[in-house]
C-alpha cells in the first residue's frame, strides 16, 4: 500500500496537492481518477511514499484518505508542458492544479482515455533548438508571408502551431491562409466540437500541419512541431480576464523554451520589450509603421486668446456645453467629404451608450448607485432613456433631478457610440449607421446582422461606429475616424503608449484613411527637427517646443505631488504617442522607451468594510521590507471592500526563473478571498 501525493486538475481546490492510497505502485505524471467531495475528478501524480514510512503521521491527520479509482495508462501532458507548469506555479503563487485547469482545454482533461500525448513524431534533441525572432509587419503582409514561410515547413516535413488570443482571430487567420494549405491545416479554439478535437488530434500525428488555435491548445502533439507563432502579440486578450489572471504569452514562451522549439511574435505593433530581448533579429521587422499621407491628427483645442475675463471664459463654457457635438469643424468637413463620395465611414470611441458619465453641474456629484458609489450610464432602448449600470448591471429609468442636491442641471459627459451616431443621424438622416459594442451586439448573430447591412454594396454611403469589439471585423474602410481616444491616457495601465499604437495601427490597416481628433496636443506643440529621409528614416528626430510659461510650470510640477507628476506623465506620454504617429517611425519610440527593471505584484483581498482597519494593518505591518502601497475602493458587494496591495520588486527577484523565498512565504496563499497578480495590465 502507498500514499500518493496528486495535483487535483480543477479550479475548486486551492491545495496544492492532495493525499491518497493505491494499492499499486505509481510512477509520478500518471494521470488517476480520484473522489473529491461527492465528484470523481483527473490528478496527476506527483510523488508517492510506502504508507510503512508515513505512520506517524497518517495518525495524526484529523481527515480521512480515500483510495484512488482509477490509474490510466495514458498521459495527455508533454514533459515540456509539466515542467512548464511546474516553474510557473511558483512565478503565479498559484496551486499546479488550478494552472493546469486553466492553461489545458478542459474536454481533454475530462476525456483522458481518448488521448494520449505521442511523442514518436518529435525531431530529437540534437535536431532542436530555441529561439526567439520578430516578425513586425501589417497583417496583410503577414499573411503574405505565412504562405510562404509555411508551405516550406510543409515541404521539410515539419509542422508549425499559430496562436491567436482570441477565437475570432483563429477563425480568421484560417480563412485567410485555407486555401494554401488544403488537407495541412487545422483549427482549434474553445468552440471546437467534442468530435472535431478527437479526429483533428489523430490527424495532427499523420502528417505535417499548421495548426492555428487558442492558448490553451499549447500543447496539442503534431508531427515534427519546430515553430510556434504568437500571432498579434501585443493584444490585451492574451491576459486572461478574470482570476487567476496569468499572460498566456508568459505560459506559451516558457512551454517554447521547455520544447526547445522556435518562436517567433508576430504583430502589427509589437510590444517594445520584445526588442529589449536577446532575440534574433532579421528582416522581416519593419520600423515604419505609419506613413503619414495616411494619417492625419487633428486638434480640438481651443484657439480662444488666453486673456479673457472670467464672467466670459463661463460664459463661452456654457455655450459650448449646451451646443455639444463629438465632431470639431475640423473633423466634420472631412466627414462630410466621405459622405459626399459614397464610402464606407468608421467610427471609433473608447465607449459604449449615449453618455457614458453624468454630472451634476451644480455640486458636481455624478449620477451614481448610493450603495456601491459606482456610475451610471445613459442609453436609449426602446426609445426609452435609461440609467445602466455595467458594474452592478442595475437598469433604472433615467431620473431629471440630482440624487445629491436636487439640482435639475444634470450633464452629459463623454462621447459614446450612441450619441455618435445621435449626432450623425442629425447631420445625415438618409445614411444608414449602425454599431457594434458590447450592449448593441452581445452575440455573433447580432454582429453578423450589422456587419450584412454595412458590407451591402450599393451607391450610398454606409456608417459603422464600433469600440474595441468592432476591430477584429473592420475590412475596406474608406475612412476611419478615431473620435474618442484620450481617455485611454488616464487609464490605470502600464502599459498605455503600446495600447494606443497598436489600436491605431489595426484601425490604420484597415482604412485608406484615418483620422484622429484629440485634446491632449495642439499640432503647433509639435515640431519637425529634420524631414524624413527615405535613406535614414531611423535618424529623423522630433523637437517638443515649449513656451516659457509651459516650461515654468513643468518646473514647478516636478517638485509638486504626485497628482501633478502623473498628469505631466500623460502629457509627455500623448507627446510621444502623437510625434510617432505623425513620423510614423516606431524606431525613435523604441530608442526612448525606458525599460522597467521591476517587477508588479498586486495582492488583491474582498473584506468586509468594517475590517478594513484591522486588514491595512497587518499588510504594512507583515510588508514592511517591501513598501506596499495599499488602496481600496467600493465593492459591488453591499458591505464589503476591494483592498489592493500594490509591491514592486525588482526582477531580479522575481521572474519565472527564480522568486524572492521571504516574499513568497508572506504573500497570501489558499484563501478565496485572495488573488494575486504578477505584472498585472492596470494599476
Amino acid at each position: 500500500m502507498i500514499v500518493a501525493e496528486i495535483i487535483p486538475i480543477t479550479s475548486s481546490i486551492l491545495a496544492e496537492s492532495l493525499s491518497y492510497f493505491s494499492a499499486t505502485q505509481i510512477t509520478p505524471g500518471t494521470v488517476v481518477t480520484i473522489p473529491l467531495r461527492k465528484q470523481e475528478i483527473r490528478g496527476i501524480v506527483v510523488s508517492t511514499s510506502e504508507v510503512q514510512n508515513l505512520k506517524q503521521n497518517l495518525r495524526n491527520q484529523n481527515f480521512k484518505i480515500r483510495n484512488i479509482i482509477t490509474v490510466h495508462d495514458e498521459t495527455v501532458f508533454s514533459s515540456a508542458y509539466l515542467n512548464t507548469v511546474q516553474q510557473l506555479k511558483n512565478y503565479y503563487v498559484l496551486p499546479a492544479g488550478k494552472l493546469i485547469d486553466i492553461t489545458y482545454p478542459k474536454y481533454i482533461t475530462k476525456h483522458f482515455d481518448e488521448f494520449c500525448y505521442d511523442a514518436v513524431g518529435h525531431l530529437p534533441p540534437n535536431k532542436r533548438q530555441y529561439s526567439k525572432s520578430l516578425l513586425q509587419k501589417s497583417y496583410s503582409e503577414r499573411i503574405k508571408y505565412y504562405e510562404f514561410f509555411l508551405q516550406e515547413k510543409i515541404k521539410n516535413n515539419e509542422s508549425v502551431h499559430i496562436i491567436c488570443p482570441t477565437v475570432l482571430e483563429v477563425k480568421k487567420i484560417h480563412r485567410d491562409l485555407q486555401d494554401f494549405f488544403v488537407g495541412n491545416i487545422h483549427l482549434l479554439h474553445g468552440k471546437t466540437t467534442a468530435k472535431k478535437i478527437t479526429s483533428t488530434y489523430t490527424e495532427l500525428r499523420k502528417k505535417p500541419s499548421v495548426i492555428i488555435s487558442t492558448a490553451q491548445f499549447i500543447d496539442v502533439s503534431a508531427l515534427n512541431k519546430t515553430i510556434i507563432i504568437i500571432e498579434s502579440d501585443s493584444s490585451s486578450y492574451y491576459y486572461r480576464a478574470v482570476a487567476p489572471k496569468i499572460d498566456y504569452r508568459i505560459f506559451i514562451e516558457e512551454y517554447a523554451k521547455n520544447s526547445q522549439i522556435q518562436i517567433i511574435f508576430a504583430d502589427s505593433i509589437l510590444r517594445a520589450k520584445r526588442f529589449s530581448e536577446k532575440t534574433l533579429f532579421h528582416e522581416n521587422v519593419d520600423m515604419q509603421i505609419f506613413l503619414p499621407e495616411k494619417i492625419k491628427l487633428i486638434s480640438t483645442i481651443s484657439k480662444t486668446p488666453m486673456k479673457q475675463s472670467d464672467a466670459q471664459r463661463i460664459k463661452d463654457i456654457d455655450k459650448k456645453r449646451v451646443a455639444f457635438s463629438p465632431f470639431s469643424d475640423e473633423i466634420l468637413k472631412h466627414i462630410k467629404k466621405s459622405v459626399k463620395n459614397n464610402e464606407k465611414i468608421f467610427f471609433y470611441t473608447t465607449r459604449k451608450s449615449l453618455s457614458p458619465t453624468i454630472m451634476c453641474r451644480d455640486c458636481g456629484e455624478l449620477a451614481q448607485d448610493i450603495e456601491t458609489k459606482t456610475p451610471y450610464s445613459l442609453y436609449v432602448k426602446n426609445k426609452e432613456l435609461l440609467y445602466i449600470n455595467k458594474i452592478t448591471g442595475e437598469i433604472i429609468p433615467a431620473f431629471d433631478l440630482c440624487q445629491f442636491c436636487g439640482s435639475w442641471r444634470l450633464q452629459t459627459l463623454g462621447i459614446g457610440t450612441e450619441s455618435i451616431k445621435q449626432e450623425l443621424q442629425k447631420l445625415f438622416p438618409e445614411i444608414d449607421s449602425y454599431i457594434i459594442d458590447s450592449t448593441q451586439t452581445k452575440n455573433q448573430t447580432e454582429i453578423n446582422k450589422v456587419l450584412k447591412g454595412f458590407n451591402t454594396e450599393n451607391s450610398s454611403s454606409k456608417i459603422l461606429i464600433g469600440t474595441q469589439k468592432s476591430l477584429p471585423f473592420l475590412e475596406n474602410i474608406d475612412s476611419s475616424f478615431i473620435v474618442s481616444i484620450d481617455g485611454i491616457f488616464y487609464q490605470q495601465s502600464y502599459s498605455n503608449e503600446e495600447r494606443i499604437l497598436s489600436l491605431v495601427k489595426k484601425i490604420y490597416d484597415n482604412s485608406k484613411r484615418t483620422y484622429i481628433q484629440t485634446r491632449k496636443v495642439s499640432e503647433k506643440t509639435l515640431t519637425r527637427k529634420k524631414s524624413i529621409s527615405t535613406a535614414s528614416k531611423e535618424k529623423d528626430v522630433l523637437q517638443l517646443k515649449f513656451s516659457k510659461k509651459l516650461q515654468s510650470i513643468i518646473k514647478n510640477i516636478q517638485h509638486s505631488d504626485e497628482f501633478g507628476k502623473t498628469m505631466l506623465s500623460q502629457y509627455t506620454e500623448s507627446l510621444k504617442i502623437w510625434s510617432i504617429i505623425k513620423t510614423g517611425n516606431y524606431l525613435n519610440f523604441l530608442k526612448n522607451k525606458k525599460n522597467n527593471n521591476f517587477a508588479v505584484i498586486k495582492i488583491n483581498h474582498s473584506a468586509l468594510r468594517i475590517d478594513y482597519t484591522k486588514i491595512y494593518h497587518l499588510y504594512i505591518e507583515r510588508l514592511a521590507d517591501y513598501q506596499p502601497h495599499i488602496k481600496a475602493r467600493s465593492s459591488y458587494k453591499n458591505g464589503f471592500i476591494d483592498i489592493g496591495i500594490t509591491i514592486h520588486i525588482n526582477a531580479d527577484k522575481w521572474n519565472t526563473s527564480s522568486q524572492d523565498q521571504n516574499l513568497v512565504r508572506l504573500l497570501p496563499f489558499g484563501e478565496r478571498n485572495i488573488n494575486i497578480e504578477i505584472n498585472p495590465e492596470v494599476f
